[in-house]
């Protein structure tokens, strides 16, 4: 459960004005075991100043978090907002705050989100105080509102090191280039304090100094790093390349590289673009699998050139990379058939997880792609980009045969017929049993879900059943479920069962009365379906009751036996 409070000058902001934090905090106070989050946030203003109130409120806060009986508390996000008066109290209430609650030695993760502060550097002592007591403590995230001087850098290092096992996050905003220089300087000499996943934007981390050490700490053999995000980071195509030789040296490979940078900050300054991506596939052309398994490098203007040559190392992987994101580029339609034209030989190895949205992409050939039976893809999303109406109709064939395949998401402004009923054919086949059985059990999302609710296409309710019952993990109960609602909630196939030996009956009797209270045992996902203006419903059967289902068969017995049991001593069985 996640608990929210508000400084009591506060209460008139929350959404619920008649919810007080005094309510709030009685509830923290009362030791509720299923509280797991809190979120605390304070709201300043130039015009208003902290007040005593106030902070006897927050030290009671901060002595009912650090009660022992909080055993379920794994995160706390402390939450700024607004402009501080010039104050000192403003900045007393936060450290009194940290003293009071570093008793906690449960708490997992803890975030300072926009610490607007008149004067940061004596709060970080306070967390140190907590990063020393709490063991547990595996994720520290500080986002500064100003950056952080020298001596703060070193007292939240001498913090960190005081610790006898690393935090395994750390993520660093706000705090400057020159303060994310040092720190960087601080890992490299003393790698037993680095944590293994690090988080860094709005540092402003420039080609020079910040960027040579990035390299630095990718490089070191003796840090264990698995995870380095540098989103809104100034790294333009030298940095792109230092980055790479950086990584292609690594003995073990990066799990997880993000170099996201969002357009609307600084301009096109500081872009890898083109130029980048070509260095980067060259420094990883003798390694590629060296690559990080979840790479991210969008917003950074890639072009028409460049990105061929990241596919083509890519290809030459020994295995696939987990996701590849490259949304928000300059990526045309020519472009990206050409990223996948290398896969088309070795589908195996393309990412699993493909996120090429946000780049002007009007036609993609990816069904060639879905119907080979070892392709790797599972999700590819080009939203929102609207695709054409044949290709539509091709990715909704393709499907059929495909087995790994989860997301397909594209912009759906005109959804024609004849996909709709390619796209529910491949979902369930209806024409017999074992059509039904091999259909396609992994698909969730296709195009836009506000797009299923269409009421003129009577295929609507059907395509988002079958995705909602897709998404249940054990594929061989989906697979029961679609032949039994297909074949036998509506209309007994007899066809199956006209060859079977009469001593397998009740065994098919048994099977049934298990496979309809798996669908009953799913109350969101309806037995007998709504198809619009196209609705049935089958005479006689009960959507509850298992007995019906199964005296119909009983009554088709006859049928079912018809030509494999014969007249025998007067008892008459056809």
């Amino acid at each position: 459960m996640e608990l929210s409070l508000l400084s009591p000058h506060n209460d008139g902001l929350r959404p619920d004005p008649g919810v007080k934090s005094q309510d709030v905090l009685r509830l923290l106070k009362a030791n509720d075991p299923s509280i797991d989050h809190v979120r605390i946030t304070f709201c300043f203003s130039k015009s208003l100043t902290f007040s005593e109130s106030d902070d006897a409120f927050f030290r009671d806060v901060g002595e009912a978090i650090a009660s022992p009986d909080l055993t379920k508390l794994k995160s706390l996000q402390f939450n700024f907002s607004g402009s501080p008066s010039k104050d000192e109290k403003n900045d007393h209430f936060f450290m009194r705050f940290l003293e009071t609650m570093s008793a906690n030695r449960s708490i997992e993760a803890f975030e300072i989100k926009y610490a607007n502060l008149n004067d940061i550097s004596e709060c970080i002592p306070r967390m140190g105080l907590f990063f020393e007591k709490n063991e547990k403590l595996k994720s520290f995230d500080l986002n500064l509102a100003r950056g952080a001087s020298e001596s703060d850098i070193e007292s939240l290092f001498s913090a960190l090191k005081s610790r006898s096992c690393p935090i395994e996050k750390i993520g660093l905003n706000r705090i400057g280039h020159r303060g994310i220089e040092q720190l960087l300087t601080l890992f490299n000499n003393d790698p037993g304090v680095t944590p293994k996943r690090i988080f860094m934007s709005w540092n402003w981390v420039e080609e020079g100094r910040g960027c040579r050490d990035v390299s630095r700490l990718l490089s070191n053999q003796n840090i264990d790093l698995e995870e380095v995000n540098l989103t809104d980071e100034q790294i333009d195509s030298d940095g792109f390349q230092r980055i790479a030789n950086a990584l292609a040296c690594r003995k073990q490979p990066l799990n997880s590289l993000v170099l996201r940078r969002n357009h609307s900050i600084g301009g096109n300054r500081g872009f890898g673009g083109s130029e980048g991506i070509i260095r980067f596939a060259q420094a990883f052309a003798s390694n590629p699998d060296t690559i990080p398994n979840n790479l991210c490098i969008s917003g950074n203007g890639i072009g028409p050139v460049g990105l061929q040559d990241l596919s083509n190392v890519l290809v030459r992987r020994s295995f696939p990379l987990e996701s590849l994101e490259l949304y928000a580029n300059k990526i045309h339609t020519e472009t990206a058939n050409g990223f996948l034209s290398p896969f088309r030989q070795r589908p195996g190895l393309i990412p699993k997880i493909l996120n090429l949205s946000y780049n002007p992409i009007d036609d993609l050939d990816v069904s060639s792609l879905l119907r080979e039976e070892n392709c790797s893809l599972s999700s590819i999303n080009l939203f929102p980009n609207e695709i054409r109406r044949d290709t539509v109709n091709a990715i909704a064939r393709s499907v059929g045969t495909n087995k790994t395949v989860r997301e397909i998401l594209f912009d759906i402004r005109e959804f024609p017929w004849e996909g709709w009923w390619a796209l529910g054919n491949a979902l369930c086949n209806q024409t017999n049993i074992p059509a039904t059985f091999t259909s396609n059990h992994t698909l969730t999302r296709f195009g836009c879900e506000k797009d299923y609710n269409n009421n003129f296409s009577p295929y609507s309710p059907f395509i988002r059943w079958h995705l909602a019952i897709n998404a249940l993990p054990d594929k061989k109960l989906v697979a029961r479920m679609k032949v039994v609602d297909t074949h036998f909630a509506r209309k007994f196939d007899l066809n199956p069962f006209r060859e079977l030996a009469p001593s397998l009956i009740a065994e098919i009797l048994g099977f049934l009365s298990r496979a309809f209270a798996e669908l009953e045992g799913h109350g969101k996902l309806p037995l007998v379906h709504d198809y619009g203006k196209y609705k049935r419903k089958q005479e006689g059967v009960s959507r509850n009751n298992n007995l019906t289902i199964c005296f119909l068969m009983v009554k088709c017995i006859p049928e079912m036996l018809h030509g494999v049991v014969n007249h025998r001593k007067g008892n008459n069985f056809s």
